[in-house]
C-alpha cells in the first residue's frame, strides 16, 4: 500500500478539530488516582484518535453502503469500496500491520490463546480463528517466497573446523490426511558447541531443515546445504543418524567420501 499526497485528505485544521474532542479528557488525566489509570486512558484517547486519523488519511467514506469496515491496530475503520489503496486487503478484512501483529501471535502461542493475548496487549478484539487462518495464509505465502528465492549465505568452515549434519523421520496423525511422513535435519558446526560444565556441551547455532512429506523432497532441501561444504572439505562432514535405511541410501549415493557416525540411542522401560 502506498499513499500519495493527494490520497491525504486530512488538514492541519481537520486534524486539530479530532484532537480537541479528547481535550476535556487529556486535561482530566491529572486529576486521576493512580500512574496506571493515567497511562491507561491516554492509551484509549490516543487509540481513538489514530483510528480517526487513519480514517480521513485513507480517504472520505461514503454515506451509503459503499463502504467497508477494516480492523486495524487503531480500532475498526470505515473505507470506501472503491479506494485502490485497501482493494488488497479481503478476506477477514484485517489492516496488513494488524495482519502482522496477529501473526507473530499466531506462531508464538497456541491459537487458542491467541485472541486473549491480543485483547490484552493491542486491545484488539478478535477470535481464535481469525488469528489461524491469518497465520496459516501468511505462512503459506513465506513458505512459498523461501522456496522460490534462495535466502542463506553458504556454510563456510573454519581451519580444522568440522559440519554435523543430523537427520530423523516419523509419521505425525494429521486431521486432514490422517498418518504421514516428518523429517527433520539439523546442521551445526563444530566451532558451534560449548562446553557448560564437565559432563554436558551446548550447540549456540545450528540450522533446521523440517517437512511433512517425503524423504525424497528433505534430502533436497538438505543437500542444498551441504553440497556446497562437500566440495571443499568432503573429510569433515559428519552424519549422525539412526539406522534408517533411507537416510543411508542417501548419504552413500551422494556423498560417499565422509566419515560417518553411526548412533542408535535406545531406552527400554519395563
Amino acid at each position: 500500500m502506498c499513499l500519495n499526497q493527494k490520497n491525504i485528505i486530512m488538514t492541519k485544521a481537520q486534524f486539530l478539530e479530532i484532537c480537541s474532542q479528547r481535550w476535556e479528557d487529556i486535561e482530566n488525566l491529572s486529576n486521576l488516582k493512580s500512574f496506571y489509570e493515567i497511562e491507561k486512558t491516554l492509551d484509549e484517547v490516543w487509540t481513538e484518535l489514530g483510528s480517526k486519523v487513519l480514517e480521513s488519511t485513507i480517504g472520505s467514506v461514503p454515506l451509503d453502503h459503499r463502504k467497508k469496515r477494516i480492523k486495524t491496530k487503531f480500532g475498526e475503520i470505515e473505507v470506501s469500496n472503491s479506494n485502490d489503496e485497501i482493494q488488497e486487503i479481503s478476506g477477514q478484512k484485517f489492516s496488513p500491520f494488524l495482519q502482522e501483529k496477529l501473526v507473530y501471535i499466531g506462531q508464538l502461542d497456541c491459537y487458542e490463546r491467541g485472541s486473549e493475548i491480543a485483547n490484552m496487549l493491542l486491545n484488539i478484539k478478535t477470535n481464535d480463528t481469525a488469528i489461524y487462518r491469518i497465520t496459516d495464509k501468511i505462512g503459506e505465502l513465506s513458505l512459498k517466497i523461501t522456496e522460490e528465492e534462495e535466502f542463506r549465505d553458504p556454510i563456510q568452515l573454519s581451519e580444522g573446523e568440522h559440519l554435523y549434519v543430523q537427520s530423523d523421520g516419523s509419521m505425525l496423525l494429521t486431521r486432514e490426511e490422517s498418518w504421514k511422513e516428518a523429517k527433520l535435519g539439523r546442521i551445526f558446526k563444530s566451532g558451534e558447541i560449548y562446553k557448560e560444565n564437565e559432563t554436558r556441551n551446548w550447540i549456540k547455532s545450528s540450522e533446521y531443515i523440517g517437512i511433512l512429506g517425503s524423504h525424497v523432497k528433505f534430502e533436497e532441501k538438505m543437500s542444498k546445504i551441504i553440497d556446497e561444504p562437500y566440495k571443499k572439505c568432503q573429510e569433515r562432514i559428519v552424519f549422525i543418524n539412526d539406522g534408517a535405511k533411507w537416510q543411508w541410501k542417501w548419504i552413500e549415493a551422494e556423498y560417499p567420501k565422509p566419515f560417518k557416525s553411526l548412533i542408535i540411542f535406545m531406552l527400554w522401560k519395563i
